[in-house]
């Protein structure tokens, strides 16, 4: 997902691409319907290709819940064998949690939802 902070530079690359002449002149953007139509555009094809944006973290902890990272384990943990079998007491696990209710994610929703 991509963050536009400059949306008035936005606007005027899309005037310049289906206007070739506005090329190397000033150009003002004026919130007009076309800029309009140019971001929906754009939040939409987004959308399509990322899906809604989420702010999500990732948790690498210690005999947690999430998914096993045997690469971390093996290498950061103590193996007791057993039987010419390793056993490790201590899993290294990582865990993802999404934070759907962010002011950037509730924001991304309200625009598709407008669009």
């Amino acid at each position: 997902m991509y963050a536009l902070v400059d949306c008035n530079n936005f606007f005027v690359s899309c005037e310049r691409l289906f206007n070739p002449a506005l090329n190397g002149r000033p150009v003002v953007a004026n919130g007009t319907s076309f800029n309009m139509l140019a971001l929906m555009l754009y939040f939409l094809n987004d959308y399509y290709q990322n899906g809604i944006y989420s702010n999500a973290q990732e948790i690498i902890e210690t005999n947690g819940t999430g998914e096993i990272l045997w690469d971390k384990t093996i290498n950061e943990t103590f193996a007791y064998i057993q039987n010419n079998r390793p056993f490790y007491m201590e899993l290294k696990t990582r865990k993802r949690i999404n934070d759907e209710t962010g002011f950037f994610s509730r924001l991304h929703q309200c625009i598709l939802s407008e669009c």
